[in-house]
């Protein structure tokens, strides 16, 4: 039989319609998506059918379906054209419009959990997809990857093989290319700059609200052993932070799914407090001060387990002075202070998550403080009299040891849409202890001379519980809050030896309530604004018939009862080009002390008001996802000293995961 031309050609064309028409189901708008295999609990949600249906092997899933997994669940599903994905426990996905023609095609919205993606190329052409979550939005070019999405949004993608293109859904320009083996993490708050970190700003913890290094000395040794009766700024993101949430409240280690570490660096100098003038030929000291922090944090889930075990350690190490040098023809004033501080901070955590949602947890965590300090002083003074010169010297030195240990329970309960809520109680012993040692010289012609040395030794003893509370939760998709309280009751003994003098002793009740709140706001894409209130009231009433001291051969004595303590801090943090952001900070604080003053067994009370105000503006650049590096400006209006920091932050994953 012959056949016609045309009709071959015709035939030809026909034919090569029907196969591209074919491979386009496979690529295009004929793909389907099928339940393969179903492990545990799973259930699927569809908006036009009320109330939930338990997923079977090989029921058909249409876009807008919602796959949610228990803490035993899991789900394969398999697409028409070779894809798989395995929606593994606690997890909540939906199903997007997978089967538009338009390139990408959005499969998944990952709202929490953790998922396995294989995309099969076909032809050995790429397959293009895209999911999505909370925080970021990722694009398949690769064949094999994992999802992670925590509580709060931040999301972490971990390439097995292939390539996966990774950005923030709030800065689109700032894509990363993850290759085989490498992992990125994308959080929705980003890091903003809220500490000041210089040691003219922050000494041991505690913000410096004193004009004299020897009380912020000695401030920062009793407050481990006193701590009810200290307020210090507390600056509360709205923002979550795993590591940092997890040292304070254990039961939040059970957010962690992977291991996960992270290493701070935060060295910091700044220049000293010196007046000077005149005409003193005095040398003078070394011209800064500095202070090293560095901090270390891991996590690590069992594998097989809701077990999350983890801990951080932290070293610090600080150095301050103070001159003042003053030469006149007549007189002459010289004084030089100096004190170091070193301190090392170990913790372990454990945190257990149970209920068929794994919405629970509870935590236990141990900690140990330790650290010693040493302060010295010499004033000098020179009289020219008309009878000849008068030399005045005192000498000062101190040195202090200091050490707490703190048990912690702590229970977590995650509610909807983000939102969860942390309560901990908090177990105290602390204990530190001063040796101090005075050195006084006045020497005149006129007059004899007049020398005298004496020793003291200052302990104090402290056992304190305190309640807290934090709760945290999205408001709109750009706009987070957070409000946070505590509460401690401490009892406190100190002990006061002294040559010449009778022991005394002194015991007091410490009461302290504490309560702050946070919003942070994506103003755009790539400006993130924080802004946090804290207020605070501590009572330290006496529980003896009479202070420290107070008889028949002491002088004044001053106690304080009272602080009222409100700070508001405001950050902003902006990208500017590529990896190089732009973070500023202002944190204004006031201060009400209200004071006891014993003299000659006359009590007067007076209170006194103290205004402060560090500002902090700093750039950086993000070299890799886990690896940044700022530089911080800090300067305090008070003492008008400016401090240089630079802080680098570095997370590492071992790849260790809970699953069975």
């Amino acid at each position: 039989m012959q056949v016609h031309p045309i009709s071959l050609r015709l035939a030809l064309i026909m034919s090569l319609f029907l196969l591209a028409a074919t491979e386009a189901q496979a690529q295009g708008v004929f793909v389907r998506a099928s339940v393969r295999s179903v492990t545990g609990v799973a259930r699927k949600y569809f908006a036009p059918q009320p109330g939930a249906f338990t997923l079977k092997r090989n029921d058909p899933l249409e876009p807008g379906t919602m796959i949610e997994t228990d803490q035993n669940g899991r789900v394969v599903i398999s697409l028409s054209d070779g894809g798989q994905i395995t929606v593994l426990p606690n997890s909540q996905v939906v199903l997007k419009n997978f089967r538009d023609a338009h390139s990408p095609r959005e499969l998944l919205d990952i709202l929490v959990g953790r998922v396995l993606v294989k995309i099969h190329h076909i032809g050995g052409k790429p397959n293009p997809y895209r999911l999505n979550s909370p925080a970021a939005s990722i694009a398949v070019r690769g064949t094999e990857f994992i999802v992670d999405v925590r509580l709060g949004g931040e999301t972490l993608v971990l390439v097995r093989e292939g390539l996966v293109e990774v950005w923030p859904r709030n800065n689109p320009a700032n894509k990363r290319l993850v290759l085989p083996g490498g992992r990125v993490v994308v959080r929705p708050g980003g890091d903003i700059g809220y500490t000041f970190t210089g040691p003219g700003s922050e000494l041991n913890g505690k913000a410096r609200y004193e004009g004299s290094l020897e009380v912020d000395y000695r401030r920062s040794i009793d407050s481990v052993a006193q701590n009810g009766n200290e307020i210090s700024p507390v600056f509360f993101s709205a923002f979550p932070d795993p590591h940092l949430d997890s040292l304070e409240n254990p039961a939040y280690a059970a957010e962690f799914k992977n291991a996960e570490g992270r290493l701070l660096l935060p060295p910091s100098i700044s220049g000293y407090r010196s007046h000077s003038g005149g005409t003193s030929s005095s040398k003078d000291p070394p011209p800064f001060d500095y202070s090293i922090s560095p901090q270390l944090t891991f996590f690590t889930p069992i594998p097989g387990s809701r077990l999350v075990i983890g801990g951080g350690s932290s070293a610090s190490s600080a150095r301050s002075h103070q001159l003042i040098d003053y030469g006149f023809p007549n007189y002459v004033d010289y004084s030089y202070q100096a004190f170091r501080l070193n301190a090392i901070n170990m913790s372990l955590v454990a945190a257990y998550s149970f209920g068929s949602d794994g919405g629970m947890s509870v935590g236990i965590g141990i900690g140990r403080l330790s650290g010693d300090g040493i302060y010295s002083s010499t004033e000098r003074s020179k009289f020219v009299e008309h009878n000849g010169v008068r030399n005045i010297e005192y000498l000062v030195d101190s040195n202090g040891r200091f050490a707490s240990t703190r048990l912690t329970f702590g229970l977590t309960r995650r509610f909807s849409e983000g939102k969860k809520l942390g309560l901990y109680y908090r177990r105290d012993f602390n204990y530190s202890d001063q040796e101090d040692s005075y050195q006084f010289k006045d020497e005149s012609p006129v007059r004899p001379s007049n020398f005298a040395s004496s020793k003291a030794n200052i302990s104090a003893l402290s056992s304190s519980s305190e309640l807290g509370v934090r709760f945290r939760a999205p408001l709109t998709k750009r706009i987070f809050y957070g409000v946070e309280g505590s509460y401690l009751y401490q009892r406190v003994r100190n002990r006061r030896e002294e040559i010449s003098r009778s022991t005394a002793f002194n015991s007091y009740l410490g009461r302290r309530a504490r309560i702050g709140g946070g919003v942070g706001f994506f103003l755009t894409s790539k400006i993130l604004l924080n802004f946090d209130v804290t207020g605070g009231l501590s009572k330290k009433p006496q529980l003896n018939d009479r202070p420290i001291g107070f008889g028949e051969d002491s002088g004044d004595s001053e106690s304080r009862t009272q602080e009222t303590f409100v700070s508001a801090h405001a950050a902003v943090q902006a990208n500017l080009w590529r990896d190089l952001f732009l973070s500023a900070s202002s944190l204004s604080t006031f201060h009400m002390d209200i004071y006891n003053l014993y003299s000659n067994g006359i009590v007067d009370i007076f209170k006194d008001n103290k205004k402060r105000q560090l500002s902090s503006v700093g750039f950086g650049w993000k070299f890799k996802p886990n690896l940044s590096a700022e530089y911080l400006t800090s300067y305090d209006h008070t003492y008008r000293v400016p401090s240089y920091s630079l802080r680098l932050r570095y997370t590492f994953n071992l790849g260790i995961t809970g699953e069975k």
